[in-house]
């Protein structure tokens, strides 16, 4: 998989600008570069530039299916000042500082999104999980439904700047949204 940033003046002819995760199609990859995946764009008045974050995969350990992996969060930062600056270049900052102990609820699939708001002068973001186990066998599905029994449930996490240190909101989480 390729995140890829495009941009068009007219709405239907567009450029490709730059590609800004790919796959490094290594699929024993430990440093979750194996399938980039969810980008979304945020803008941070403070440090008026835009970010993109999405979610960096690798195989859990164990497993032999291509469907069972756990994940990080990527971020990426727009190195055009301005609302302009969604077009980009932007500059890949690493993975995002989460406090790394999940919650029990939270299942072995680690983060497979992220979503960041601004409520005042404080971030908050929220950030999907699963209780996929760390093997299903595929033979079984049919006969145990055993997809049907994982959960895929959204937590809570703060932080005071976009680029900061992020942390889990355990009195807040999981957010029953339904």
């Amino acid at each position: 998989s390729r995140l890829v940033l495009w941009d068009s003046e007219d709405g239907r002819h567009f450029e490709r600008r730059q590609v800004l995760s790919e796959t490094n199609f290594d699929w024993d990859d430990r440093t979750n570069r194996m399938a980039p995946w969810a980008p979304n764009s945020v803008f941070d008045p403070q440090r008026n530039r835009w970010q993109v974050f999405f979610v960096g995969y690798h195989k859990k350990l164990g497993s032999n299916q291509a469907y069972n992996m756990s994940g990080l969060i990527g971020r990426l930062e727009s190195q055009t000042l301005g609302l302009q600056g969604i077009s980009g270049p932007y500059v890949d900052q690493g993975w995002i500082d989460l406090s790394s102990k999940g919650d029990p609820w939270e299942g072995e699939a680690g983060l497979v999104s992220f979503y960041p708001y601004q409520v005042g002068s404080d971030w908050y973001g929220f950030y999907g999980t699963n209780t996929a186990p760390t093997f299903i066998d595929p033979l079984s599905l049919p006969q145990e439904n055993n997809v049907q029994n994982i959960l895929f449930l959204p937590g809570l996490a703060r932080a005071e700047r976009i680029d900061g240190y992020w942390q889990r909101c355990p009195e807040l989480s999981p957010v029953l949204m339904d």
